[in-house]
This record gives C-alpha cells, structure tokens and sequence, in this order.
C-alpha cells in the first residue's frame, strides 16, 4: 500500500486525474514558480507552500494530487533558489534533520520498500537544507520574523474560511475535519497555529488592531478544534499556548484577551445549534479512552527494544500490521538508535536554546524565545500520538525547520534579533500590508 504514495505514484495519478490540462498547468506553474525564484521573491513562494502543505490529504483526488506536486515544486525549487543565492548559514536542527536522513539512505537496503525510503531520504534533505537555509536567512533580515509569521496568519484565515464551509451541512455526532482533509490532520494544522497566533496577539510591539485580529483568530481555530472532536491537535495546541500564556505580564494585552472571550462565546453560542456534536465531544474527552494507542505504543515499543541498535530502513513500520501513531517510536524503529538520537538531538536543542531565551534578561530574547518554546511544546506533544511529525511533506517539519532557524537566530547578538523585530507601524490593512510585501520584498 505505500507504493501509492512515492513521488511516481503521485505525479501518475495527478495526470490520470487532470489529463491534459493537468501537464499545461504543471509546467505553467513550474514556470511561474522559477520566475519567483530567479527575481527572488521568497514570499509568495512560501505563502503557496504554507497553503500546498494545509491542502494535503484533501479528500479530493484532484486537489490532493494537485498540490502534492506544488508543494514538492516549490520546496526543490526554493531549495535551488538558496543554492545559486548562496547559503547564508544552514542551521544546527536542520543539519541533524540531514544526518538522521542520512540514516535513512543508508538503511535503503533493509527497506521492505526502498524506493519510498530513496523519495523520502532525499525530500527530507531537500527540505532540511533548502528551507532550513531559507527561513535562517528571512529571520534574520529587517523585520523578518513578522514578515514570515503574517503568512500564517494568512494561512490561519484560509483554515477558517475552508472550515465554515465545511459547516454548513454537517449535522454532527462525528469527527468534524473541515471541508477538505482528514480529521487528525485538520486538527494538527489548527492546533500548530493556536501559540502563534496567540503570541502574535500578546505581543505589547504590535499595533492594537492587529493584535485583537490574531486573538480572534486564535479564538475561532481554538473552537474548531475542540469542535471537531479530535484530541491530539487540540491539546498540543491549548497546552502550547498556555507556555505564552505564563510568560504575560501582568494586566498586559487586557483588551486582546476581551477580544478572545468573547468571539469565544459568540462562537459556543451559534454552535448551540450543533447540541449533537457538542454530545460527541464530550464523550470523546470523557469516554472514549485512547483509541487503542497504549496496545500500540507497547507492541511498537517491544519491537524497538528488541533490536535496539539496528534501522529496519524508512517506512518499514508501515509493513506491521498495524500504525504506531508515535512519531519517536517510528523514528527508533526505522532509523534505529542513531536515528532516534539524531531527531531527538534536533528538538531538544531548539527547546533548550528557547528556553535558555526565556530568562534573557533582553526582551527581544524573551519574546522570541517563549515563541520558539511554544511551538514546540505543540510539536512535540503531536509527536507522541502521530506518526507525521518527522514526515518531509507534513507542515509539522516544515514548522519545525522554521522554529529550528528561529532558535539558531537566538546564538547572534541582541542586535540581530532586535532587528528582526522592528516591526513597521503601518496603518495599511494586514492584508495590504501581507501582498505589498510579498510583492515588491
């Protein structure tokens, strides 16, 4: 059954499903992708890449085959853009991501799928180096973290415009996952996004405007995850969000938090409608248990201790009979011991270089540290009831490459990501403000 999803696979099926216009429309993006690219407008390219990675897994062969390949086009072409630009600095999460890649090519043989563990080895360092290379390089220019942070905003508002959609004929008493994907995946996209949205709305630099935005923002998405009944996405991001939560001031962003509360209310109220659903959600937090997750957790957990040392190659564990919905067991079990420590080796350096930020006594530091450990949190909890996380065409890795590059930009000097901060008090809308620097970056 993996078979279905290597590159081939995908790229067949996008023309079964598309035909001829499918290749015009191929070639015409790829065309306008490498225009972006030589005159170097990074913006746009990772505004369609945020939304080609929110589109995966649609329900819809033809969206979902459709933006499989978009998303890869623009993470190869990015990754070459950075290449003939010249690379700035590639950082240290993003070097480990390579490593436990590495792994991977070297386990090809004892694959019981080696070109799935060819694809994924050289995506996963495509996209480790070529965005790992990016995003450091964004983060650190004037106004940089901002001006990346405003494209999931961006991306936060097309969730929720694709999820009211999805509302207008459901009835309830099931999962809820928006009009397009599957409900763990929509949950897990919502959920990344709730502490950085919510960051977005405490941060003091920001204009008041602005600030009220993300936090209804974050309120709507808040919602509609606890709305849609699934656990992981929704409790990774709630407990993300309380680590910004802890780090406010007191009576700090009061009108922001107003703001929340009652688009939250407002929210709960027109939801009355869906009492069923409503039913179904609180069974599933109260009743429902853990889904059969610790049997597996045990089989998967024996399996990696048994052969402690050895890779069974990528994707062997989708060959067992059953999923290990754990990403860190997946890792161990395919990549062996050296790739467990190399993936773990990743994220705990970016946690402990967040956290070390947040007792800075630069507030700079601090504010992008308490971002950096959020995220993270976020990520991690994911981690330990999906599988996706370590997958090179998940938003979970993509995310993840940019907090790394965030967390190799708290090593330069206070001035640095001073300068990365100075956001521009402009009175243009944050939509203008979005496309004009998109455009004319």
């Amino acid at each position: 059954m993996l078979n279905l999803f290597d590159f081939i696979n995908r790229f067949s099926n996008f023309i079964s499903q598309w035909g001829s216009v499918g290749i015009f429309s191929f070639l015409a993006v790829s065309g306008l992708i490498m225009i972006l690219i030589f005159v170097r407008k990074i913006y746009p390219l990772i505004f369609f890449l945020w939304v080609s990675l929110m589109l995966s897994g649609s329900f819809n062969l033809k969206i979902d085959s459709l933006f499989t390949l978009i998303r890869w086009l623009l993470i190869i072409f990015i990754s070459i853009g950075v290449l003939f630009s010249g690379i700035k600095k590639l950082p240290t999460p993003s070097m480990l991501l390579i490593l436990y890649a590495f792994v991977g090519v070297i386990s090809i043989p004892l694959s019981p799928n080696p070109i799935w563990a060819i694809q994924f080895s050289i995506m996963l360092i495509i996209t480790a180096g070529g965005l790992g290379s990016a995003f450091y390089k964004e983060v650190s220019t004037e106004n940089g973290i901002y001006k990346l942070l405003s494209i999931i905003e961006s991306g936060a508002l097309f969730y929720i415009g694709l999820s009211i959609i999805g509302l207008l004929g459901f009835r309830g008493g099931m999962r809820y996952s928006g009009v397009w994907t599957s409900a763990p995946l929509f949950v897990i996209i919502g959920g990344v996004m709730l502490p950085i949205l919510l960051w977005l709305a405490s941060d003091p630099m920001l204009p008041l405007t602005r600030r009220v935005k993300d936090g209804v923002l974050f309120g709507i998405i808040a919602v509609l995850c606890v709305f849609s009944g699934e656990r992981t996405g929704t409790l990774a991001g709630l407990v993300g969000s309380l680590i910004v939560i802890l780090r406010l001031k007191k009576r700090q962003n009061i009108a922001v938090f107003v703001s929340i509360i009652l688009i939250l209310f407002g929210i709960l109220s027109y939801t009355s409608r869906y009492n069923r659903q409503w039913e179904f959600v609180r069974y599933r937090y109260f009743e429902h248990g853990l889904s059969g997750r610790p049997e597996r957790w045990q089989k998967a957990l024996q399996l990696c201790i048994n052969e402690p040392l050895v890779p069974h190659g990528i994707g062997a564990s989708n060959f067992l009979g059953f999923g290990f919905h754990n990403a860190y067991l997946v890792t161990w079990y395919e990549g062996g011991l050296l790739g467990l420590v190399l993936f773990l080796s990743a994220i705990v350096l970016t946690l402990l270089r967040g956290l070390k930020a947040i007792f800075s006594r630069e507030d700079e530091i601090r504010r992008v540290g308490t971002l950096v450990v959020s995220v993270m949190i976020a990520l991690i909890l994911t981690g330990f009831a999906e599988s996706k996380f370590i997958s090179p065409s998940n938003i979970e890795i993509v995310l993840f490459i940019f907090i790394g590059a965030m967390s190799e930009l708290l090593n330069n000097p206070v001035e640095i990501v001073r300068k990365s901060l100075n956001y521009e008090n402009s009175r243009k809308s944050w939509i203008k403000r979005f496309l004009l620097r998109a455009v004319y970056h």
